[in-house]
């Protein structure tokens, strides 16, 4: 009886995923074909793609975590340049990389400390079974916004090694779209995330290549695209947490 349960989840699970199952296996096809033809052209773009889709990883975490407490941060953007830029200041001058790290982990999570006073204290949008519904949601949100902080301190210590102004370039936005492409799930989330990556990778590839001979803006558009599809096919078939937004009242 059990196998028989769970034979019928995996199913329902396969058949809920098998637009994302079917694409994935077109997306590695399409990746061998190009590894045969063009190797080290295909390493160097799939390496790319995994720089690509850290911080992307890492934003859609700090969002995921906070929505399934019930507090929506559209503020990632905001969360990981703070980081970036704090971190390399102080990376670069104490001349450690731990330490900018450290400092980047805590800039996002104080700046998701005030984003948890503002949604459960003074509920600007956030214990029948002894669970304290507040601690948790402001563990959580403190927690995500070190991750999103973390994503800044990658980008400045690690991808690019310096500090530009909106040097995010708009990447916490597209986390959000990541965490609603991959259904509010860890996994599906970095799935998404190396798509985007990859994505990304591929417009680079394109404009150092000059094969296309089009403005190298449109071929930069490609990531941003992406997104605006992925929202507009999915936002709607997309069933986010129950109590997404929605502040709590203790009752008593």
């Amino acid at each position: 009886m059990e196998n028989t349960q769970t034979q019928s989840k995996f199913a329902v699970t396969i058949r809920k995923n098998a637009t994302m199952i079917i694409g994935g296996f077109f997306v590695l096809a399409a990746i061998l074909y190009s590894y045969l033809q063009h190797g080290t052209t295909t390493e160097a773009v799939l390496a790319a793609a995994l720089r690509q889709s850290t911080p992307l990883v890492l934003g859609a975490l700090c969002g995921l975590i906070g929505e399934r407490s019930g507090i929506i941060n559209i503020g990632i953007e905001g969360q990981m340049l703070m980081a970036a830029f704090l971190s390399f200041l102080v990376g670069a001058t104490t001349n450690s990389i731990v330490v900018g790290i450290v400092v980047g982990l805590l800039t996002g999570a104080l700046l998701g400390l005030l984003l948890a006073f503002m949604s459960i204290a003074l509920k600007v949008d956030a214990d029948t079974v002894g669970v304290n519904v507040f601690r948790i949601q402001y563990i959580n949100t403190v927690i995500a916004g070190a991750i999103g902080g973390l994503a800044g301190a990658f980008l400045t210590l690690e991808a690019v090694g310096s500090f530009e102004r909106a040097m995010t370039n708009g990447r916490g936005f597209v986390a959000l779209a990541v965490m609603i492409f991959g259904k509010w799930t860890p996994l599906g989330s970095w799935g998404a995330a190396l798509l985007f990556g990859l994505a990304t990778a591929m417009q680079t590839q394109l404009q150092f290549a000059g094969t296309i001979d089009i403005p190298h803006q449109f071929i930069g558009m490609i990531p941003y695209l992406l997104t605006i599809a992925v929202l507009a096919g999915f936002v709607g078939r997309s069933r986010p947490p129950a109590a997404e937004g929605k502040p709590y009242e203790k009752e008593g």
